[in-house]
């Protein structure tokens, strides 16, 4: 059978063993190159191109555990081989455990041979993930549209009926649970109509208080009420030319309703406190989580402006009517998460993905994206395994949903986490009655590594 090529770098200060290994693969058709401290095998790694990196654990100028790392954080897809003697083994399995694929006792029985043979089985899983990847990217965009995830019947038509949509001016009502995902859907008609070079505007008009939302919708003068120190514009001056998305629009007080309708016969709207008559040129989405028609039944939706709004109507069905979109989008959060947490997590195990697809998922797509960044914050293996999806639910108590932080302007996914981790180290801690080796083996990490974490959040 032949023997597929590969570019390895050998990085020992023994000379002698260098050449050993150089002349073992050059015979087998490798490109090789040497080099024998960290110092030098950083530059290589940083300008060259390496399918397999073969590392001494002892060189001159530092550990083969840190140029592991190093080369781990350079370019993950690298599968790094250590080599090590009789006395260093133990520093040879930590190694593995930080993402080493293999180690080898150097100078043992046929270890020449033995080195061979294992980095062509790295080489052959660099170009399996090499493959996955070019796969995964093939379905990702064949059953993916504008970062909405799917491949049930369901969401295809979506996705189609969005193409459809974007192309005209018309207003559209997308439906939808809480976490099904109606603003992505919302930005994806943005930007595939001609207004995508122009403003996309948000709002939530549940989140604003009664009060304040025709100063937030219509701007207001300086003076108009109490606080209004200074002129300020409204969304919809501030969206001109682009689309302006009313999330949560049965929520709009009857009178700003009233406002809203005369706006989109008109275009034309006045600042709260002026006389000036204003015309801007919006595109207006709306979404809502209620059934306007009951809303319109019990006097509190105006049926005028419901038929306004509702020229078009998008309705996203929740995660538990779509389950078999359930293993693609896990990939998605997986792949896109390990990158931004910097962990390397390769998928997750067949119970695990079992679990997760027979969840009920109350929060939706919102809430299985919170689960998968919660997994891999807790996993400390390279495979999401049942055990940690069973940590974050007995972690979360009687409740069946995870409580979300909403995505925003001061969203900042890093302190997400860190609350998260703190939690779960007070959770751990208190389980174990304060007693750290046992709150480190809830948690699978080390102990030094709880202490770390103790200190961190200030826990002592």
């Amino acid at each position: 059978m032949e023997i597929e090529r590969g570019n390895v770098l050998i990085v020992d200060d023994e000379k002698n063993i260098c050449v050993i290994i150089k002349e073992t693969f050059e015979d087998i058709g490798w490109t090789t190159d040497t080099c024998g401290s960290i110092k030098e095998g950083v530059e290589k790694i940083r300008s060259g191109f390496y399918d397999v990196v073969i590392t001494d654990l002892k060189l001159p100028d530092g550990r083969g555990e840190d140029f592991l790392k190093i080369v781990k954080e350079t370019n993950p897809d690298i599968e790094v081989i250590v080599l090590t003697a009789y006395g260093t083994v133990e520093s040879a399995v930590e190694a593995m455990k930080s993402g080493a694929f293999d180690y080898i006792l150097k100078g043992g029985k046929a270890w020449i041979d033995e080195l061979k043979i294992t980095s062509i089985k790295a080489l052959e899983r660099k170009r399996l993930k090499e493959e996955n990847r070019r796969l995964w990217k093939e379905v990702f965009k064949e059953f993916s549209f504008e970062n909405i995830v799917g491949r049930s019947k369901v969401m295809l038509d979506i996705f189609d009926l969005i193409r459809r949509v974007a192309a005209v001016d018309t207003p559209v009502l997308i439906e939808g649970e809480s976490g099904t995902g109606k603003e992505l859907v919302a930005r994806a008609i943005h930007h595939n109509s001609l207004r995508r070079g122009k403003p996309f505007v948000a709002i939530n008009c549940a989140s604003i208080p009664e009060t304040l939302v025709e100063s937030e919708l219509f701007g207001h003068i300086k003076g108009a009420f109490t606080g209004a120190y200074t002129s300020k514009k409204g969304l919809f001056e501030v969206g001109d030319g682009g689309t302006v998305f009313l999330d949560e629009i049965g929520d709009l007080p009857l009178n700003t309703q009233a406002k809203i309708l005369r706006f989109l016969q008109e275009k034309t709207f006045q600042p709260v406190g002026s006389t000036e008559v204003k015309k801007v040129d919006v595109r207006i989405i709306c979404a809502t989580n209620k059934s306007l028609k009951e809303e319109m039944l019990n006097g509190r939706f105006r049926e005028d402006l419901f038929y306004r709004i509702n020229v078009v109507t998008i309705k996203l069905p929740p995660l538990r009517e779509r389950k078999e979109d359930i293993p693609l989008l896990v990939r998605h959060f997986v792949e896109k998460f390990s990158k931004e947490l910097k962990k390397e997590i390769k998928g997750v195990s067949d119970e695990a993905m079992e679990m997760l697809i027979n969840y009920s998922y109350p929060g939706n797509v919102r809430e299985l994206e919170n689960i998968i960044i919660g997994a891999i914050t807790l996993e400390t293996s390279d495979i999401i395994q049942a055990d940690t999806l069973l940590m974050l639910k007995k972690n979360r108590g009687a409740t069946t949903e995870i409580t979300l932080e909403p995505l925003g302007d001061g969203f900042n996914l890093e302190k997400v986490i860190g609350d998260m981790e703190k939690r779960y180290v007070k959770i751990a801690l208190e389980k174990a009655n304060g007693k750290q080796t046992k709150a480190a083996e809830f948690l699978g990490i080390t102990p030094r590594q709880l202490r770390y974490l103790i200190e961190k959040y200030g826990l002592k």
